[in-house]
């Protein structure tokens, strides 16, 4: 049996070890004003779980996730929270997500801007066999806590993958 292929961040690695690359679109904040209403119903329809905000030293952090066996339902995920006004004026929107798809693992993540975050929280699901999901953990920015702020990330992400997967 030869080895998969690995569809991982921005790349695909074929078994020979040969790599397609391609940056997977996300959402801007001007995408978000192009929802038409149409749209922004049909992601209602989204089932998502949440987390309670934990707030440190002024900085205040949620989860929100939900099941995904695609890239699409992952990025339409994403356009959910997006358009939610409780998440609306966020400094971080970090995206997550991995599962398998016709026997390829898919993963991948975006910082938005906190640096390390997402690949962290990756390792994190990968560590923790975390499947099957895909989770935003936002950000709104108080004082400096440090690395802290990976330890709450990855207990939200904990969180809401034990809610999405009960």
């Amino acid at each position: 049996m030869s080895d998969p292929v690995k569809i991982s961040r921005n790349s695909i690695v074929l078994p020979n070890g040969s790599k397609y690359s391609e940056e997977v679109p996300l959402l801007s904040n001007a995408a978000v004003l192009k929802i038409d209403q149409t749209e922004s119903e049909q992601l209602d329809d989204i089932v998502t779980m949440n987390t309670e905000p934990i707030q440190k030293n002024g900085s205040e952090f949620y989860a929100t996730g939900t099941k995904v066996g695609s890239v699409n339902q992952a990025q339409n995920f994403y356009k959910k929270v997006c358009i939610d006004p409780y998440v609306a004026s966020v400094d971080s929107r970090i995206l997550i997500y991995r599962f398998m798809e016709q026997g390829k693992l898919i993963e991948n993540y975006h910082d938005d801007g906190e640096h390390g975050a997402g690949r962290r929280l990756l390792k994190y699901m990968r560590e923790n066999q975390i499947m099957d999901v895909a989770i935003v953990v936002t950000r709104w920015m108080g004082e400096h806590i440090g690395p802290q702020c990976f330890t709450i990330m990855e207990g939200l992400v904990n969180e809401v993958a034990n809610l999405i997967l009960e």
